[in-house]
């Protein structure tokens, strides 16, 4: 492909994609620092109210009251995330037999709830469902598989064109600030985008492989939300607590005949955790997968695609890539503007 085509196809992918590159960005950055942002946003919603006790358990109310709690008259919960920290609060989804969804945050101190609402009365978990389904459901991880494949092919395209002769990268990558402003803008742009080249690729690439499995499972028909018996609820815990005695509980899924609970297994990895299954019918625990023996690619991917698996620095580094991404975004469309405002120089 030639130099001339590669710059056609590179401007027509960045001009389609430029909103949602845009939207990925910035939802990246804010997610890396989800739980941090989501307290500063809304400290009385997502920080403890209730005094603090001594020991790991104490002054917790039993897991039944956090469901009872949350569940409202139309709406079910369907997944509690539990406290990731002394001070945190419970994270309740709940949905409908439409699929509709709320949330709410829960005091596990005393059962009260804190907040209630949609995505508009929780921000950061709209920024989650922007940066994976763009708030449409299968169709939007479709069209988030869409903009993988095009950002890989801008990166290819992108680099096949700015490649120097002779691998002269620091001549070629030299900004002349003497130019106008529009082609100083061009210089920056190729600059930033062949900094953060290795890292939008790994992005790219990890972030196809968390969506395809989603998008091939578009078709399935979402699972049937029924009430959980609340009786039950804290013995099936129990039960699966007594699997992983010590290990704290990531989060949990309800339905009527089981519960699934996830506890958090950091020394397999960032996102790794060990599953149990309890039926609620029998009260037998039907399934215990450890997080070695989990086969689950989420929980190899998605710390990689989010920089956790270099710890502290991988998340400040993949939270620039993102802010990077978004100013690509940006500057793309904005040349091609000036582009056709100044017309095409003469050879």
């Amino acid at each position: 492909m030639s130099k001339a085509a590669m710059f056609r196809w590179h401007q027509y992918a960045g001009l389609i994609i430029a909103l949602f590159l845009l939207i990925q960005g910035v939802t990246g950055a804010v997610l890396s620092w989800r739980t941090e942002l989501a307290r500063l946003i809304d400290p009385h919603a997502m920080v403890r109210q209730s005094p603090l006790k001594a020991g790991p358990r104490a002054g917790t109310v039993p897991f039944s009251w956090i469901v009872d709690g949350a569940q409202m008259s139309d709406m079910l919960v369907r997944r509690v995330y539990a406290p990731d920290r002394p001070d945190g609060v419970y994270l309740v989804e709940l949905a409908d037999s439409d699929g509709g969804a709320r949330y709410a945050t829960v005091d596990p101190g005393d059962g009260r709830v804190l907040r209630r609402g949609g995505l508009t009365t929780f921000p950061i978990e709209a920024a989650m469902q922007l940066h994976y389904r763009m708030l449409l459901g299968p169709m939007g991880t479709a069209l988030i598989f869409l903009n993988g494949c095009a950002l890989l092919w801008m990166l290819f395209t992108g680099l096949g064109y700015f490649w120097p002769k002779k691998g002269r990268w620091a001549k070629s990558l030299a900004v002349k600030w003497s130019q106008p402003n529009r082609l100083v803008l061009r210089q920056l742009h190729r600059n930033v985008a062949v900094l953060v080249a290795v890292p939008l690729l790994v992005i790219s690439v990890t972030g196809l492989l968390l969506a395809g499995p989603e998008v091939l499972e578009a078709g399935a028909k979402p699972p049937v939300v029924t009430p959980a018996p609340l009786g039950r609820l804290d013995a099936a815990l129990a039960r699966a607590q007594a699997a992983f005695p010590g290990q704290l509980i990531r989060d949990v899924r309800l339905s009527d005949t089981r519960i699934r609970v996830n506890f958090f297994a950091p020394a397999h990895g960032a996102r790794s955790v060990h599953q149990v299954t309890v039926d609620l019918s029998e009260m037998t625990v039907s399934n215990v997968v450890a997080a070695e023996n989990n086969p689950a690619l989420w929980m190899k991917i998605l710390p990689i695609h989010s920089g956790e698996i270099a710890g502290q620095t991988g998340r400040i580094l993949f939270t620039l890539v993102a802010i990077m991404l978004a100013a690509l975004a940006m500057t793309g469309p904005l040349m091609w503007w000036q582009r056709k405002r100044v017309g095409r120089p003469k050879s």
